[in-house]
């Protein structure tokens, strides 16, 4: 319950950084049936109404973008209020720094102790942790950088080069459309709130160390961050769909944004008289009793929920589901992940509500689990839809594979990763597909299995096919030599790999062989 509290308040911190990256849990007092990030404001006097918008502080830039509501919504208003004046922000970033006040504030080292230390020095590296620590960064900027530094590499894998934030694209419309960009607090007025939080400043240290061991989770592709991905998932389809209510499950009222609430309130109440506004600040902010929809409601204001057509609408003919399908194998294609994640989930829905057993349906399964593998640590979610494809098509030889290759590498189910690469080979006797399903079950026999014969014929039979991989020699030389007692059969393996790395210029291939020799004090190639 304290973690949560922590993550969900940390989103105050988008003050001292462009983006702020951190986890929020969405939970507020209410659950009205109406679901929207906007909301119109009327009545009470207005003449033109003003509007409320909830936003994803980070995210895809494609899923971010203005929905044909919200830009609408910006060629009625007259200026937008974000949670800061941006331009504050950026004066304060040119301040030179012999001019700024300085806060006295504990160092690294003065609040850790020496295995704590250690701990984030081995995340960081020695050199860049010193540097840091001398620079005088204190243990909360250093928790904010180490969560920027999880999330960009969490989006990455959903939309590589296109991280944003919603308040960037809502100020380049809005500088587009000439509209004075201001803000509902200033600088100093968040600081003063958040510097006031006992909990954050109490227990800084824990949540420091727990958002590098998220980090090392997510640095390792370990099954372990397949829970951290989900929730970035979850979260990026609430706010893509426009569909978060202002009302769920309670958890707690944040005081602190409450009284960020109170700051802000007869700051709106004034400007929406002189003309009309939108106000856009993060989604947490419009739900539950002392959210900015309750209070404003209080204040004798109409508030109307906005929908959006982002939600599709479409058919759920088999024909639809086929176009969800293609989508998302185009999206796949263009590295737009979350995009084809969210075609492939639309076509199954579909498929099964119409109880089709065809092959579709199994390849769409597949499809979605090679992503979920590939690009959102989802293993154990993987592992199902495969499960799934092969329940429909028994013979679907590229799912027994990758199922393999998921157990084999992140699963560690040795067995199971047997069973399907016996299965593959069966279902492909004449290698159409290839024989890497007998490279990696040489693998799996050499190191997995303490079964090197078979290991070695496994190799034999793809070097067989694919004489120069470089990659297989290697490891047929490491293992004749190490594990077989064939010394002179290793040795010429590993010359004969480094030979062709150099002579194909595949420094990679050149310095693994390379290496190898030089373990065994064997000289290198001539």
């Amino acid at each position: 319950m304290y973690m949560q509290r922590i993550l969900s308040r940390l989103f105050l911190i988008t003050i001292l950084f462009p983006i702020s990256i951190i986890n929020s849990s969405m939970s507020w007092a209410k659950a009205p049936t109406a679901k929207t990030v906007l909301w119109e404001i009327s009545g009470n006097g207005l003449k033109r109404p003003s509007y409320l918008l909830g936003t994803r502080h980070v995210g895809c830039a494609k899923r971010l973008a203005l929905s044909p509501e919200q830009s609408q919504i910006l060629e009625k208003v007259e200026q937008v209020y974000l949670e800061l004046d941006r331009k504050e922000l950026e004066q304060s970033k040119n301040i030179p720094k012999a001019t700024q006040k300085k806060t006295k504030v504990a160092g690294l080292r003065e609040k850790l102790t020496t295995s704590q230390y250690q701990f984030v020095e081995d995340y960081f590296g020695k050199r860049e942790l010193d540097s840091l620590s001398s620079s005088g960064i204190d243990v909360f900027s250093l928790y904010v950088k180490v969560s920027f530094e999880t999330a960009r590499k969490v989006y990455e894998r959903f939309c590589p080069n296109s991280l944003t934030s919603k308040e960037d694209i809502i100020t380049k419309a809005a500088t587009d459309r000439r509209l004075p960009i201001l803000g509902l607090e200033t600088r100093k007025e968040r600081l003063d709130i958040f510097s006031s939080s006992a909990a954050v400043s109490n227990n800084e240290v824990d949540v420091l160390l727990e958002s590098v061991r998220e980090a090392n989770s997510i640095d390792s592709d370990s099954i372990l961050a397949e829970p951290r991905f989900q929730e970035f998932i979850r979260q990026d389809e609430q706010y893509f769909y426009q569909d978060i209510s202002k009302g769920g499950k309670k958890i707690s009222n944040d005081p602190d944004d409450v009284r960020r609430h109170k700051l802000w309130l007869p700051r709106i109440l004034k400007v929406m008289v002189e003309k009309p506004a939108l106000f856009a600040f993060g989604a947490a902010h419009l739900g539950g009793n002392e959210g900015l929809i309750a209070m404003l409601e209080s204040q004798g204001y109409n508030l109307k929920p906005v929908f959006s057509d982002l939600k599709s609408k479409g058919s759920n003919s088999d024909s639809r589901a086929k176009e969800y399908h293609e989508a998302g194998q185009r999206d796949s294609e263009s590295s737009e992940n979350l995009d084809a994640l969210n075609n492939y989930d639309q076509a199954i829905n579909i498929w099964e509500r119409n109880g089709s057993k065809d092959g579709s349906l199994a390849q769409a399964y597949y499809d979605r689990g090679l992503l979920k593998m590939n690009y959102f640590c989802g293993f154990k979610s993987a592992l199902a839809d495969l499960n799934k494809a092969i329940s429909l098509n028994s013979n679907y030889r590229l799912a027994y594979f990758h199922r393999g290759l998921l157990r084999l590498e992140k699963l560690h189910d040795y067995q199971g990763a047997l069973l399907d690469f016996n299965k593959v080979i069966s279902l492909d006797p004449d290698q159409k597909l290839g024989s890497s399903y007998y490279y990696y079950r040489g693998i799996l026999k050499g190191d997995h299995l303490n079964d090197p014969k078979g290991a070695l014929i496994d190799f034999n039979i793809h070097l067989a096919r694919y004489p120069q991989e470089v990659e297989s020699l290697v490891l047929r030389g490491v293992l004749k030599y190490t594990k077989l007692g064939d010394q002179s059969g290793g040795i010429a393996d590993l010359r004969r790999a480094a030979l062709l790395s150099r002579n194909k210029g595949d420094k990679e291939g050149l310095n693994r062989a390379l290496t190898a020799l030089k373990a065994i004090n064997v000289r290198e190639i001539p």
